[in-house]
This record gives structure tokens, C-alpha cells and sequence, in this order.
């Protein structure tokens, strides 16, 4: 059975993106009169040659007092996550993969594993919207490209500098959304999945250039807008729902004396469901931050 690593809690689903060689940053400061804080776009799983981090992800934190995470990453290993896991991504009626999946699908998928030498029926209780995300998770770890992301990075540092921190949301409220994501199109989300699996090292390597570039445009036309039109339920659950959740938090957050420096993956910030968007719906001035 695949076992749980914070990688998997740390990661978003994010698809390929284009290349923009116009570079700006993904971190944006957000005010209203007095209030500020920092919003960051980030990438959950990075290389060691993705080091250093573009600067004005550094020089928003410098300016920080309280790190605020999508989840806790100190808890992506404990005991409780490990539970909550199994909990969410395991059926517990006996219901296995063959039985959701059609007949072609699952013969993809048990080729997949086969040639990564893994046997589909470590994973035949999976639920296929988690499974869709483990399938990104081990293809990373297999291509050395599951390493310490911004989130991590930031948590870890945050720590030896006695900064708080906060989360948005908890371990079970991702691992809710995940387990459901397939519900109804279980064979497509798995097809679609190891399709993207397949070109892993291509697609990360765009994504990662978009990112360094701060190309909005890119990840709007390139990532979002397929992502909505071939699974809008995925995209509701994963982005705009989450999105509308953590939007009054970020207000509150707006109305402390501390100046807050808030990191979620990239996909979060873009588009007309994206959170720049709705705080300046709200009135907030949303400027990007540049280092020079």
C-alpha cells in the first residue's frame, strides 16, 4: 500500500503552463489604508536546483511577522494525518478500483504501475480522485523532483526565526475535497492522471518557468480554462470553493497590527476565481511586489 508522505499533503494539482519570458514576481502585497500583507503564489514541490527562490519571495517575508500556510506543514507526518489518510482515501465498503473503473482504464493503470514496478493491487482500495494525486506524487519522487517546495521552505525558516504561523485550512479539510474529486468520472480523472504522469519531467519544467516569470496569463490560458472546461468539479472543489473560504480569513488577517505573509499554491491567485481578483472585487489594492 502506498504509504503517506507530507509530500503528498504539501502538493496541488497543478498542469502544464507556457513560457513567458517577461519576469515579474509571484508575491503581491495587499492593502487597505494601514492594513497590509503579503500574498505569495507558490509551488509545493521543488528540485534543489529550483533554489534560490526568486528574491521578492524572500523580501516579503523579511517584512513578515506571521507565516500563514494553506495546512499546518508540520503535521503532513503525524499520526493524525496518517489516519485521516486512510480514512479519506481508502473505501470502506469493499469497493475497489475494478469496480469503479472501466475495463480499459484499469488495464492503463495496472500497465502504469507495472512499469514503475508496482502492483496495481497495492492501491486497489484507493479512491480515485486521491489516487489521481498519488500518481503526481510518486512520479515526482521517481524523477527526483519531489523535493522541499516554497511552503516547506518558508515553514522551516519561519521556525528558526521564532516567527508564528497560522493555517487556512486543516489536514482533513484537503483530504475531504481530494477523496471526492472523481466522483462520476473516475475512469477519465485516472486517464487524464497518468497522461499527465507520463510527461511529468516536461510539465513541471514549464510550470516551474511560468512560476520564476510571474505569468498569470499562462497559467490562466494554458492551466485553468481546460482544467474548468473538462472537470469544472474539480476545479470548483480544489479552487474556487477553497478560495471563497479562505477569503474572510484573509480579511480578518488585513485588520491585525502584524503584517502577515500568506503562502498558497499559484493556481489559487489567477483568473476570475482566483484571489487577486476577489480581494480587489472587495476594495483591497493588490500591487505585485518587485525587488528592484
Amino acid at each position: 500500500m502506498f504509504k503517506l508522505t507530507k509530500n503528498l499533503l504539501l502538493i496541488v494539482i497543478l498542469w502544464s503552463t507556457a513560457y513567458s519570458a517577461i519576469a515579474e514576481s509571484f508575491v503581491w502585497k495587499v492593502s487597505k489604508g494601514s492594513d497590509q500583507l503579503f500574498l505569495g503564489g507558490t509551488i509545493h514541490l521543488l528540485s534543489k536546483q529550483d533554489y534560490p527562490l526568486p528574491p521578492e519571495f524572500e523580501l516579503a517575508y523579511q517584512q513578515s511577522q506571521l507565516l500563514v500556510f494553506e495546512i499546518e506543514p508540520d503535521l503532513a507526518t503525524s499520526q493524525e494525518a496518517q489516519q485521516k489518510f486512510l480514512e479519506y482515501a481508502l473505501y470502506s465498503d469493499g469497493t475497489t478500483l475494478s469496480d469503479v473503473l472501466d475495463k480499459p482504464t484499469y488495464q492503463l493503470l495496472s500497465n502504469y504501475f507495472s512499469k514503475r514496478g508496482l502492483s496495481v493491487d497495492g492501491f486497489k482500495s484507493m479512491k480515485p480522485g486521491m489516487l489521481s494525486v498519488v500518481l503526481t506524487v510518486l512520479e515526482l519522487q521517481r524523477l527526483g523532483l519531489a523535493g522541499q517546495g516554497v511552503d516547506e521552505f518558508f515553514s522551516e525558516q519561519s521556525k528558526k526565526d521564532n516567527k508564528s504561523r497560522l493555517a487556512l485550512e486543516t489536514i482533513e479539510d484537503q483530504f475531504r475535497a481530494l477523496s471526492s474529486l472523481a466522483v462520476g468520472r473516475e475512469s477519465e480523472v485516472i486517464r487524464h492522471s497518468i497522461n499527465e504522469a507520463e510527461k511529468m519531467s516536461s510539465v513541471m519544467q514549464n510550470i516551474k518557468r511560468a512560476w520564476r516569470a510571474g505569468d498569470q496569463q499562462a497559467l490562466i490560458n494554458v492551466t485553468l480554462k481546460p482544467w474548468l472546461n473538462r472537470f469544472p468539479r474539480l476545479y470548483d472543489a480544489l479552487l474556487v470553493q477553497r478560495n471563497n473560504r479562505w477569503l474572510p480569513q484573509i480579511e480578518n488577517l488585513l485588520t491585525t497590527s502584524e503584517i502577515e505573509y500568506v503562502l498558497v499554491g499559484a493556481l489559487h491567485l489567477v483568473g476570475d476565481d482566483g484571489l487577486l481578483t476577489l480581494l480587489r472585487n472587495k476594495g483591497y489594492k493588490v500591487e505585485r511586489v518587485a525587488s528592484r
